[in-house]
Formats: structure tokens, sequence, C-alpha cells
């Protein structure tokens, strides 16, 4: 500040005022008031264009309530006022000068009579915009300094915490209490928000002394009564604006493996590991354990599948061959031991290796059909060890014959140079004529061009297209012509990744729908359920897989009604938890394993009402009737004791517990009648 400046402000006589609390807001409030009053009493033609034009260029000054001791002269406003002066005559009106404005009063406890002074336009001492606090008696002597009795404030204490802090763990306990630093680099911190934080000021951050969360709350019982489906099943929606999303995350992921390693243990599933199985490939979420944990569930069960269809046909081939199912056994086998770090031994083939390659021979020398022996080749080759050499020998000769013009006579000079002329054949060309008419063999004839060695962008793009084209047209071949497609892309290696993981797929798919056709037909209902719905996951088209799921659900919900409790629950659950279930099934069999949970909630639940409640729901469904009318029976008793015990000291929960007993279906009526009575009683 300059020392002139200083002095000139020093030579007043400066006072303190003491205010209240709610007269010093006032204090702040009323000077901006009558700055602005101020400003807005000034007509707009009385300072000189020049000035008016420069400062709509400016913004607005900023507005204070000046209590300083010393304050800084507007220099350049002082020469403005000298320039003005030198223009008087030259026909710019001006409102005429005042050194106090009027004042706007206010009054301290004290009765002291305070003021607003707006100084303005005084030559030769301006200030910016200055607004001084003065009282009335005396208002040539600003109050410079300002003190806040605080002696009238009054604050609430806050509410005490009486909920219940077992969730929390121990260490987040010990950060409530504390305050966290945050480093004390220079730099701008930023919120929460994502705003910034120009001040540089460093925040100091608080954990949350509690975070309330329903579905935490849900989760947690479930998990501490065993219950590790049920966390999955009502956990799945979670997202992460939920309270306590870590916690309920890490609940989530420990009962999801509790699943899978539950299935695994079982040689041969049950209702609820197949429910579980079947939950968990469910899943939608987008998390690196959760996928991980997706993808193995993927490998068990085709591991499952693979195993039971070696056993089945080692079973069935002692008595007639079994050609079809040879190439689906080594497939299956082969494309797990593909994906899996602990492959099947091959001895499972149990002689499907031998037997496709055979199958491959006739189709050859018998019908012709040179397409679907290549692609038996390839399969045998690719995943059947001691069948490979064999298999890729006659591979080799049928892609000889289909890639060499036909000739009248062959010297023996050409036959000795036959095998370099072959690879020398335009075979880019052949299979681009072959698409439209088999495209399938055009896929298979341009692979083996880029397998031979010319692997070159164009022959590398020509295979792309032509597996693109087969992928797209292979859903309207006939069931055969299209398992067969699926077959060719998902086992060369020059196919695009993404188009074999799709054909892949589609492969595993129709296997577990013929899977689920045979097992239906054997009333294996569980197990065509269980087929079906990863046969809908993976491929979901309408077709005989929803006829399966649904004749399926409904053999099983017939089922369940003579079996005790829990396979009940197991049953319900196996249906809710199916891909492509019927609506109508799905829907029944949700409200049914609701009902066995309010059950079981109900005889664990130590509050009589609350118990009362979820029995009463439970009995809504007739097949549950007869689990639940002995408990509910014994509870609601309790509850009409409960009720007679407390009618003097709390009648008005009494009558609550007296008139829900009244309105309980399939209640015997010694209880209703005597809540009746005691409720007239009362009366």
């Amino acid at each position: 500040m300059a020392p002139e400046n200083q002095q000139e402000k020093n030579g007043a006589k400066v006072r303190r005022a003491i205010l209240p609390v709610s007269l010093g807001l006032l204090v702040v409030t009323g000077g901006v008031a009558a700055y602005q009053w101020n400003q807005e009493s000034v007509p707009a033609d009385s300072q000189p264009t020049e000035k008016v034009e420069a400062n709509a260029k400016k913004p607005s000054p900023s507005i204070r309530l000046n209590t300083d001791d010393n304050q800084v002269k507007n220099t350049t406003r002082i020469q403005a006022k000298k320039d003005e002066s030198k223009q008087k005559g030259s026909g710019l009106k001006r409102k005429p000068e005042r050194t106090i404005a009027e004042p706007s009063l206010l009054q301290d406890k004290m009765g002291s009579t305070l003021a607003f002074s707006l100084k303005e336009h005084a030559v030769g001492e301006v200030y910016d915009d200055a607004v001084d606090l003065v009282e009335t008696a005396d208002i040539e002597k600003p109050i410079a300094d300002l003190i806040v009795d605080q002696s009238d404030i009054v604050l609430p204490e806050p509410p005490l915490w009486l909920g219940d802090f077992s969730g929390l763990p121990i260490d987040g306990m010990t950060d409530m209490e504390e305050e966290v630093e945050q480093p004390t680099e220079e730099r701008e911190w930023s919120g929460n928000n994502g705003t910034s934080n120009p001040s540089g000021e460093r925040p100091t951050h608080r954990e949350p002394s509690y975070i309330p969360s329903p579905l935490y709350d849900l989760l947690s019982g479930y998990a501490t009564t065993g219950d590790p489906y049920n966390v999955v099943y009502y956990g799945k929606e979670v997202n992460a604006n939920d309270g306590r999303y870590d916690d309920i995350m890490k609940l989530f992921t420990d009962s999801a493996n509790q699943l899978k390693t539950q299935a695994d243990a079982e040689s041969a599933l049950s209702y609820q590991g197949q429910a579980n199985l079947q939950l968990l490939l469910s899943l939608t979420m987008d998390q690196p354990d959760i996928r991980t944990l997706k993808e193995e569930t993927e490998k068990s069960v085709f591991k499952r599948y693979a195993e039971a269809e070696a056993e089945l046909y080692a079973a069935q081939s002692k008595e007639k061959e079994q050609a079809e199912e040879a190439k689906h056994v080594v497939y299956a086998i082969g494309k797990y031991n593909e994906q899996a770090d602990e492959p099947l031994d091959i001895s499972e083939y149990n002689g499907a290796d031998k037997a496709l390659v055979n199958v491959a021979n006739k189709d050859v020398n018998g019908e012709g059909d040179t397409t679907e022996a290549l692609n038996k080749y390839q399969i045998a080759g690719q995943y059947a060890p001691d069948m490979a050499q064999e298999a890729s020998r006659k591979e080799k000769d049928i892609f000889e014959n289909l890639l060499t013009p036909p000739k009248e006579e062959a010297g023996k000079e050409e036959t000795v140079e036959k095998e370099e002329k072959v690879e020398k054949v335009d075979a880019l060309a052949y299979a681009a004529s072959l698409a439209e008419s088999d495209v399938s063999k055009a896929v298979i004839l341009a692979t083996e061009v880029i397998e031979r060695g010319n692997d070159t962008p164009e022959a590398k793009e020509q295979v792309q297209k032509l597996a693109e084209q087969l992928l797209a047209n292979a859903e309207t071949f006939e069931p055969t012509k299209e398992e067969q497609a699926y077959e060719i892309l998902s086992t060369r290696p020059a196919i695009a990744q993404e188009i074999s993981r799709i054909a892949t797929e589609r492969k595993k798919a129709l296997l577990y729908a013929r899977k689920a056709e045979q097992l239906l037909d054997s009333k294996k209902y569980s197990e065509a359920l269980y087929y079906a719905s990863e046969s809908n996951r993976l491929y979901s088209r309408k077709g005989s897989n929803d006829r399966v799921a649904e004749q399926a659900a409904k053999k099983l919900l017939d089922q369940a009604k003579a079996e005790e409790i829990d396979t009940q629950l197991a049953i319900y659950r196996s249906i809710s938890s199916a891909s492509g279930m019927p609506d109508e099934y799905r829907q029944q069999a949700e409200f049914l394993q609701k009902a066995i949970d309010d059950y079981k909630k109900g005889m664990r639940e130590q509050n009589l009402e609350q118990s009362v409640r979820l029995l009463t729901s439970a009995w809504q469904h007739p097949r549950l009737q007869k689990f639940v009318e002995a408990p509910l029976r014994e509870k609601s008793q309790a509850l009409l004791e409960q009720a007679k015990a407390i009618r003097n000291e709390k009648p008005q929960m009494a009558e609550q517990y007296l008139n829900m007993l009244l309105q309980i279906s399939g209640l015997d009526n010694g209880v209703k009648e005597s809540a009746k009575s005691m409720l007239n009683k009362d009366k």
C-alpha cells in the first residue's frame, strides 16, 4: 500500500464496534444492499461517453464491505475526475456531487444506531466503491474494526448414533475418528465430483461414519445362515451406487465360488448343483473375478458333457457302429483339451478317433462327399494324435485330386512332378468359384492354401470373406449342414479368432440341444433342462430348446409336490435360473422359491411378530401348507401369550398383535377366538 494513502487513513480516529452474531450478518447484507442502491441511483449518462464504452468491456468490480483502517486510493479514478473537470461546458449533463449518501440504518443490541456511508466522486480522495460503517452520531468517523459477540450462539449437540457397527471393519472404525491429511504438494485439489479447487487449500478427508445398505444386510443374513445361492441370486443386480458396494462384492464373489466348488464336488449333478451352475452362467456383471469364474464354469460344464459322451459312446459302440457320435466325441474332447489347463486323457476316446477316420474314408469312397470327408479328417488331424498322421495323408490326397486338372494320360515325368504342380495351381480363384455353389468347401480350400504356405495378404483376405459368408449363411442351412459349417469354422487355424469363437459356441449349443432331446426322451427331466438351458444361453434360437425347457419344467413342477422342502427349493431354483425358460414356468418357480425362503426365514426369526408374518406369507401356496402349519400354530400361540403379557404396559402393541392374529388364514380357531375375546374385553 502506498505510504501516503496509509498516512491519510491513519490520521482519522478509528473505532471498534462489538456486534451480536445476528446483527453481524445484517451488517454484511446491508453493506451489499447499500452499494447496489448507490449504483442504481446513478443515471447512465452521468459519465463521459469514452468511459462508459471502456467500462462496458470490463467485468464489474467485486463488492466488499470496506472496514479496513487503510484503504488504497484509486488513482485512476482520481485522474479521471481531473479530466472531467476540464470538460465542463462540453454539453455533458452530470448529477450533482454529494460526499455522503443517505445512510442505511441498523441498530445493535446496545442501542447505538449504525449506518452505511457511501463515498462518491470526492475529488482528490476516492476509494474503490467504498462502503463505510459509521455511527449516526458522528458519520465522519468510520468504524474500522468489527468484532462478533458469540455469547448468543447456542448450537444443538449432534445426535448419538445407536446403530449396529458390527458389520464394519475395525480399521474402518478407527478411520472415523481420525482426520486423514492429504499430501502437501502444491497443486490444485479436486473434490469427489471431479471439480478443481483453485484455492490451493489442502482439504481434510473423513471416512463416512456409517453407510446403511439394505442389500448388504439381506445378503449378509443369507451368508450367515450358509445359503450362498441366495447371496448370488439376490445380489446379482448390485451396482456401484449401492451402499457398502465393496463389502457386497466380497460376499458375492465368495458365495459364487462356493457354488462352483459345491457343484464340482458332485459326481452326478443334483438339483442344487445344476441350479448352482445355471445361476453362475447367467451372470452378466462386468467384474474380472466374475468373468474368470464364469469362464471356468463353462469349461466345467463342457468337461462333464465330453466325459459323459465318451462313456456313452463306449457303451453303445459295442452293440453297433456310432458313426456321427464318433465325430461329436472327438470334437468335444479335443475342443475341451484345446482350452483346458488339465486336458482329458485321449484314451477316453474309447476308439472314437479310429471310427472317425473310417467313416471319413467311406464318405470319399462311397457317396463321394468330399466336403464332409475333409471336415472329418481335419477334426481327427487336429484333435486325435493317434490318427493325425493317417488323417492328414488322406486329406492331402483329396486336395490333390481337387486341385489337379483332369488328364487323359499321365506320363511318368508328369507323375513325378505332380505334387509340385498341385501347389502352383491357382487354388485363391478355384475357392472363389465355389463360393456360390458350396461355400463350405470354398472355405476348406482357401484355408488349405494358407496352411501350405501361401499366406499372402490377398489369401488371408479371401479366407476372411469366405468365413464371414459361411457364418452368415449357416443359419439358413438344413441342420446337418449348419453343424458342419460350425465345425469347419472352429477347427481350422487360418480362420479369424472371433469367427472361430462364435462357431465354437454354436457347435456346443447344438451338441447340448441334441443331448437335451435325448434326455427328455429318456424322462431325465432335470438333466434335459440343464442342457437345454446352456444351449439357449450359447445360441438362442426359437425351436426345440424351448419345447424341451417347457416340457421339462412341467414335469419337474409336478415331481416337486412330493419332495421334502429342501429338494423342492432346489428344483424351483433350477427352473428359475434356466436360460430360455418360458415366463409362465419361471414366475411360478420364483413364487415358490420365495415362499420357501420366507418359510426358512420365519423359522429362524427370533422376533415373534416378524416370524408369524413370514410364515403367513409362506402359507399362501397350498403345496407348502403341510410344512408351515405346525410352526405357524406354535408361533401364533406364543405371540398371543406375548400380547397378554404386555396388554397393560403396551396396550397399542398388544392390540396390533391381536388384530394381526385375526387376519391370518390357516390359523386354527382356538387362537383366533382367544385373540378376539381379548380385544372385546379391552374395549
